[in-house]
């Protein structure tokens, strides 16, 4: 929670706000969820080959990390990941993230489809900064670098839709506690004269706070609309949609670099069974075979110019409404 970007957020819940709205069930039922996402991600984890320390299948770490002089951070880290000699890559890194170390700080996230969209695209610091700065946080534990030697942290994020899965290494890096510490210091001034930042948010996650009732009266978006199109930035579903343009591109590119390897591979293989002047050949798991074919089209604009009638009677025109995607 300390990392929530959000001052007036954190000033809200230092105040202990009696009129936050509590957590419905649909929310309570996602943070079940979440914690079957991540047992699931550590038994993936033991399964691979790793060892986990202290995870939720055993007892987590009870931390009380001092980040300052005079402020003391609580929490409970996903676990201890421990490689031994074990290889393993990971999909995205931080420059300074070393490899071959025994042991990493394990964190775990179980994002939606949109949001584990756009954690591919920017990775954890950009699409879920409190995440982000609670491994910062933890990094700083003695426990927890009396087993990792502060090698860092790797983040294991799955699709709870599809369940596929993301990697990121991350290390430490004091800057972002200095933020943190300004950030809280500021909030600290605030709450002991007893008021609230004039700062309010304007993205999505207004719809979700548990102190919108605070912020905002009403929550009022302002839909823009030009010529029947809307602006998605201006709607209140403005950061799926953002996580659904991510996952399109990303669709798209793979769909374009899979066609591109397909037909290099399909050439390539008729290219050694014309050199051997063989039908076909088959390789691990894959036949590849000489087929004679032949294509039939039909030139409609001349079937409608010489035959009007017969192209009324073969030819059907059904109204048809889709999405069309483009960049």
């Amino acid at each position: 929670m300390v990392g929530n970007p959000c001052e007036t957020f954190l000033c809200h819940t230092r105040l202990e706000s009696e009129l936050a709205e509590p957590i419905k069930g649909r929310v309570s039922h996602m943070l079940e969820d979440g914690k079957l996402h991540e047992e699931d991600i550590v038994r993936r984890c033991i399964t691979a080959g790793y060892e986990v320390l202290h995870s939720c299948l055993d007892k987590q770490l009870e931390l009380k990390i001092p980040i300052s002089k005079n402020m003391v951070v609580s929490g409970h880290p996903d676990g201890i990941l421990k490689c031994g000699k074990k290889s393993f890559d990971l999909d995205r890194t931080d420059p300074l993230f070393k490899f071959s170390q025994s042991c990493y700080l394990l964190e775990i996230t179980a994002p939606s489809m949109t949001n584990f969209a756009l954690l591919v695209k920017d990775g954890l610091k950009v699409q879920n900064y409190q995440k982000y700065v609670q491994t910062q946080v933890y990094m700083m534990s003695d426990r927890v670098n009396s087993y990792t030697g502060g090698s860092g942290c790797v983040c294991v994020a799955k699709n709870k839709n599809t369940t596929a899965l993301y990697e990121e290494g991350i290390v430490f890096h004091q800057d972002c506690i200095d933020e943190l510490l300004e950030r809280l210091g500021r909030v600290e001034i605030m709450v002991k004269k007893g008021i609230i930042p004039d700062y309010r948010c304007g993205d999505g996650r207004k719809r979700y706070c548990k102190y919108r009732s605070l912020c905002f009266d009403r929550i009022d978006f302002n839909t823009r609309v030009t010529q029947g199109v809307l602006d998605g930035s201006t709607l209140r579903e403005a950061d799926e949609l953002r996580g659904l343009a991510a996952m399109w591109k990303k669709g798209k590119d793979l769909e374009n670099e899979s066609k591109e390897l397909v037909e290099t591979a399909r050439e390539e293989f008729r290219n050694v069974i014309e050199s051997y002047e063989a039908e076909g050949l088959v390789i691990s798991d894959i036949k590849a075979k000489m087929v004679d074919s032949h294509s039939t089209s039909v030139d409609l604009n001349t079937l409608k110019l010489k035959a009007p009638d017969l192209y009324d009677e073969v030819v059907i025109t059904k109204p048809n409404r889709f999405v069309r995607v483009s960049r």
